[in-house]
This record gives structure tokens, sequence and C-alpha cells, in this order.
């Protein structure tokens, strides 16, 4: 009897790393609905809207499946409770999304309320180029 040839093995151009071998979630991507979704945000994005509708539409579990003129997207929904990872080291991140809009109204309401006043006289006695050569000198002191 005539035993099988073994199946050669191909090495990888980048192995893994000890990290992307121990990290149960290496393949996953964690998308967040508030990004792009918002038609009057100037990050909208009609496909992207699109893709999350499509995800947020597939049952937690299963597999979905997205296109649209440049790329076929296969997904599988999952439910992010499991993550006990996943908010902790994206709680900043996490934040701004849920909060960028209202921080951003707040930051242009203390911008239309602040009375900016030039003074002349400080505008007249010094050049860009000397505010400039002041800051640089005063950032390389500060290293």
């Amino acid at each position: 009897m005539k035993r099988p040839l073994p199946m050669p093995t191909i090495p990888r151009l980048n192995p893994l790393t000890e990290e992307e071998e121990t990290d149960p979630y290496a393949n996953e991507l964690m998308t967040n609905y508030t990004e792009g979704v918002d038609a009057s945000s100037e990050n909208y994005s009609e496909s992207y809207a699109g893709m999350l509708k499509a995800i947020k539409e597939t049952e937690v579990g299963k597999a979905g499946k997205y296109e649209n003129d440049d790329y076929f997207y296969v997904f599988m929904r999952a439910e992010v409770s499991e993550r006990t990872d996943y908010v902790p080291e994206r709680r900043s991140t996490i934040i701004h999304s849920m909060k960028d809009t209202e921080f951003e109204q707040l930051v242009k309401g203390w911008i239309d309320a602040a009375s900016i006043v030039v003074n002349e006289k400080a505008m007249k006695r010094y050049t860009v180029k000397e505010v400039y050569d002041r800051q640089e000198e005063y950032a390389a002191k500060q290293r």
C-alpha cells in the first residue's frame, strides 16, 4: 500500500506575533453604529450607512453580507457584551463617539461667547517669525 505524500508546509511571510497567537479576537473588527450614519455629519457615507444597516438587521450569531459598487462584505454579527475586554480598552473612543456632537456644540458655544480683543500694540510689535522663533525656543527648553 502506497502512503500519501505529506502536504508541504508553506511558511507565513509574516509570522504571528505572540499577542496574535493568544488573542481570541484577532480576526474580529468591532464597528460602532454612531460613526458615519448621521446624514448631517461631514463623515456621512451612504455606503457605510448601508453596510451598518445590513449588520444591524442581521440576527446576533448569524452571518450576513453587504455589497456596494466597490466591495463585497461578509460578516458575522456578535454580541458585544460577550467581550469583557472591549469597553475598558476603548472607553475614550466610545465616549467620544457617543458625545462628540454635543461636545462640538458646547465648544462652539464657548467660542461664540468668548470676546476676543486684538491687542494692536502687540500685533505691531511682533512679527509672525518672532512669535514662531520664541515658541520653538520655549519648546526646546521643555524637552
